[in-house]
């Protein structure tokens, strides 16, 4: 029988389903694929297109979707039923008829007692007739173990098509979450993951997802032999303690041909009409107050707080880094009291200078909370109180709220978010500017919090403005992340992109 989506599919989106339809049975026979594509190029779309073929030609008749909490609930919660653009992936792309008939519910840690009747209901529902649809958030099923019991339930009752989404999320071997996915994984019909990036933090990364799918993809089933295959090792000896150190990659050809046959690439560049993104940075000048801080860190590993009389202290290296990253946005925490101190700084009216050259809607993306809520403060006394919406860990109640004002409302110009809660699953391409007050060492976030204007619907070029300061942190940590691209794209097979600056 032939499935028709709500919605026709575009011709990178039909490739995927003939891609996956001729995977090779060697070495692995399994029904399991990786779709790699970058973010707004209809990955769900895709996804909800081949279990729509499978319901209909004798599949699997229910989907668990595991997915990271903030994105997971876009797959099955209308944002609005009146605006088609701010539908559930479900209703958006799934065959109208199929979508009435199914049942879907959510997983919610502590959730209602009729959003457990509705579960319970959907679990002793056998009609085959209606499909089902699970959706649950990765993080639930490491700490909450009715979640973990009531995946197994799902997922043995009838044949089910298992997907995680963002599978970045379980590339940790030791991780609890990680090791239930492949427990479920083993009892699962078939398996897809999703991603963007599949190698946020180098080559490594792939084993736990590949091994999800299937140890037979690799050729490994120990993680250790899979390091020392494609990783450089230096044994290193710190004050008595000896470990095993990663300095480089190889055999990175090998790796490349054995995934290839087993993933499908799409980048944005080759099957959507988007602008190309435009990079630029607007430099930060310190104040007299960071410069003899940052120095003074930097020389004797601890520098004085103003005239307060406390002091903050680096002992390590990595400890180091991050109080200089602190400094250079505006505050620091000090020792004794662990109270924050602010520090006379350029950037939040730097950004408020790039802020008000642009008459169109932006994105700030903020990456600690006490700078967020200074960013926050200073937008709405310059633009007015309605002018900026918030998307953080700390509003997960109004976040829905705060996202519709910023998409619908034209006196809402401004979302200031953290990446951590902001960078997966929204659509904002409201916005044609968007902003890095900060960036840290997570490519990942990095990748994903861009892509959240630029995607499909968006009509204009993107601008990205990274601010900086010269002779900090700013810079390393945008020469780290562009080595991290240039890994990333040689195991995926692709040329290198441009980045930052």
């Amino acid at each position: 029988m032939t499935y028709t989506p709500r919605l026709p599919l575009m011709s990178h989106q039909k490739e995927y389903l003939k891609a996956v339809a001729n995977k090779p049975k060697v070495p692995c026979p399994a029904d399991v694929y990786a779709l790699l594509a970058d973010m707004g190029t209809g990955k769900s779309a895709m996804v909800l297109a081949e279990w729509g073929e499978m319901t209909m030609n004798g599949g699997p008749q229910d989907m668990l979707v595991i997915a990271p909490a903030g994105s997971y609930r876009n797959w099955y919660v209308d944002k609005s039923v009146k605006d088609p653009n701010l539908w559930s992936e479900l209703r958006k792309h799934l065959d109208p008829d199929l979508y009435k008939r199914m049942m879907f519910a959510g997983w919610k840690s502590g959730g209602t007692k009729a959003m457990k009747e509705q579960l319970k209901y959907m679990l002793q529902t056998q009609d085959i007739k209606r499909p089902r649809a699970l959706f649950i958030n990765v993080e639930a099923l490491s700490v909450v173990e009715e979640a973990q019991e009531l995946c197994l339930e799902f997922i043995t009752q009838r044949g089910c098509h298992l997907v995680v989404d963002e599978s970045t999320t379980i590339k940790s071997p030791k991780a609890s979450r990680t090791r239930i996915c492949w427990g479920l994984g083993n009892v699962a019909h078939s398996k897809r993951i999703l991603s963007g990036l599949w190698t946020p933090k180098g080559p490594l990364d792939l084993y736990s997802q590949c091994y999800f799918l299937d140890p037979r993809i690799l050729g490994q089933s120990n993680f250790f032999a899979f390091q020392r295959k494609y990783a450089q090792m230096v044994k290193q000896d710190f004050g008595g303690h000896k470990f095993w150190q990663v300095v480089g990659y190889q055999n990175l050809e090998d790796l490349q041909k054995r995934v290839a046959p087993y993933s499908f690439r799409v980048l944005k560049s080759d099957c959507l009409e988007l602008e190309p993104k435009n990079y630029t940075h607007v430099e930060v000048d310190l104040t007299k107050e960071q410069k003899k801080m940052i120095q003074d860190i930097k020389l004797f590993g601890n520098a004085s707080i103003g005239d307060t009389g406390r002091y903050v202290t680096t002992d390590m290296i990595i400890k180091q880094i991050a109080r200089i990253s602190q400094i250079a946005c505006g505050y620091v925490t000090d020792d004794e009291e662990h109270v924050i101190h602010e520090i006379p700084e350029n950037r939040t009216e730097t950004l408020l200078g790039v802020l008000m050259n642009h008459r169109d809607k932006a994105i700030i993306w903020v990456p600690w909370r006490h700078a967020h809520a200074k960013v926050v403060n200073a937008i709405r006394t310059s633009f007015g109180p309605q002018s900026v919406a918030q998307f953080h860990g700390g509003n997960r109640a109004e976040r829905s709220e705060e996202e519709k004002r910023f998409l619908m409302d034209p006196d809402c110009r401004f979302m200031v978010a953290t990446q951590g809660a902001g960078m997966r699953g929204n659509n904002w391409v409201v916005a044609n500017l968007v902003v890095y007050y900060a960036n840290n060492y997570d490519l990942e976030q990095r990748d994903q919090s861009e892509d959240r204007a630029h995607r499909k619907g968006q009509t204009e070029r993107v601008t990205y403005v990274d601010l900086i300061a010269p002779g900090t942190n700013d810079e390393k940590i945008v020469k780290n992340l562009r080595k991290k691209i240039d890994l990333s794209t040689m195991i995926n097979g692709e040329g290198m992109r441009e980045w930052l600056i």
